[in-house]
């Protein structure tokens, strides 16, 4: 460990083999602009990481190489059970019973990996947003759990179907997407049930073949409601 930069206030004292600490109380200054705190070698070219001041409560952590910068956090041992790794970013802190803070951290039966807010005493639960620069994507309501996707935005489930909302009140499948519920599929052999179909362009009526199937279609301009009664005969209701 290397200190680059004048080292002020208290000096290091040797605890044991490879191991260097400070008597209680004390506590390590490293100055400003310029000082840093590196590990690596014994050399400065050798020097690896480090952590530099950037400016009035921001601190930077760097490579000092052409090399991946990666921080982990990690519990003791995988033999450990339930020691999990945490990390915690406080928006708001003025003792331990009054705060709020996001958190990121693996469950205690290793099942999954979780992104939560915590908030206690004066603290409350924030959403938790998701921006692309400027522009709001999604978020994750603070007091229901819901969903939200911001107004502009659209959802696209693989690159071939593009759910989105076209006005107030109104949502929007993509040109020539297929809307269904329920059923075998458009193009099924056994009959299905409860099969709502919507869709867009061509008529889809002569490969419909689920009984009982009520489906919307825009043909040619035209709004048509048809419905394949149990022996598969469509019938156009409008």
């Amino acid at each position: 460990m290397a200190f680059v930069g004048t080292f002020i206030d208290q000096q290091l004292s040797y605890v044991q083999s490879n191991v260097f600490g400070f008597a209680t109380g004390q506590s390590l200054r490293i100055p400003t602009p310029d000082g840093r705190l590196y590990w690596g070698g014994d050399s400065a070219e050798l020097l690896d990481i480090f952590f530099e001041w950037v400016s009035a409560g921001r601190l930077r952590y760097r490579a000092n190489s052409d090399a991946n910068s990666t921080i982990e956090l990690a519990p003791f041992a995988t033999a450990v059970t339930n020691k999990r790794s945490l990390l915690r970013l406080y928006q708001t802190i003025d003792a331990t019973t009054n705060y709020e803070r996001l958190a990121i951290q693996a469950s205690a039966n290793a099942a999954d990996y979780r992104i939560f807010t915590e908030a206690a005493g004066t603290g409350s639960h924030r959403s938790i947003a998701f921006f692309i620069g400027a522009t709001e994507s999604f978020r994750i309501m603070e007091t229901t759990g819901d969903f939200r996707i911001e107004s502009s935005r659209q959802l696209q489930i693989s690159s071939d179907v593009v759910l989105s909302r076209s006005a107030a009140n109104r949502l929007s499948l993509a040109s020539g997407d297929l809307f269904q519920i329920g059923g075998t599929g458009v193009a099924g052999t056994t009959a299905g049930t409860n099969l709502i179909v919507l869709h867009e362009g061509t008529a889809p009526a002569g490969t419909l073949t689920d009984a009982g199937a009520l489906y919307v279609r825009d043909a040619a301009g035209v709004t048509e409601l048809s419905y394949i009664d149990s022996g598969g005969t469509v019938s156009n209701i409008t």
